[in-house]
This record gives structure tokens, sequence and C-alpha cells, in this order.
């Protein structure tokens, strides 16, 4: 029933071993989920400058499952929330 999902990290951890993580989840949930219908946004956050970046993904929709959101519990320090 969500219509978007925010993923929320600290600046310090985007990198590479990040993007391949959760550029594997997004894949394999767009793979088995036909009807994604929830739009996925990122947003980080810069805590030393007080700064936070939103960025909506303008072609990628997930289905927010429950499989989706385990994989994501998994990556350290990262947080979601669904709208």
């Amino acid at each position: 029933m969500s219509k978007c999902l925010t993923i929320q990290l600290p600046l310090n951890e985007v990198n590479e071993d990040f993007i391949v993580k959760i550029d594997g989840i997004i894949k394999t949930n767009t793979e088995h989920n036909p009807n994604r219908n929830c739009q996925l946004k990122f947003m980080v956050l810069d805590y030393d400058n007080n700064v936070s970046l939103e960025m909506p993904s303008k072609n990628v929709k997930i289905f927010p499952s429950n499989e989706f959101l385990d994989h994501l519990r998994e990556i350290n320090k990262i947080s979601y929330k669904l709208n």
C-alpha cells in the first residue's frame, strides 16, 4: 500500500560496496515482482555539515516486499521509511 520507500544513509556509507549491494537488491526485486508501484528515493545525510539530499529514482519502481525490506535491514547504517 506504500507509494514511496526512502532509503536513508549517511554520506560516509556511500561507497562502491553499498552501490553493489543496493543494486543487487533492487535488481532482484524488479525481476521477481512485475507489479512494482512504489517509488524509490534515497536520502543521503551529511551529519558533519547538517545537510541532507533527497534523490528520487526516476526510472526504478519497486515492490516493498518483506524480503526486500529484510535485505535492506542487512545493510549496516541505513534505515528506510515507507510513505
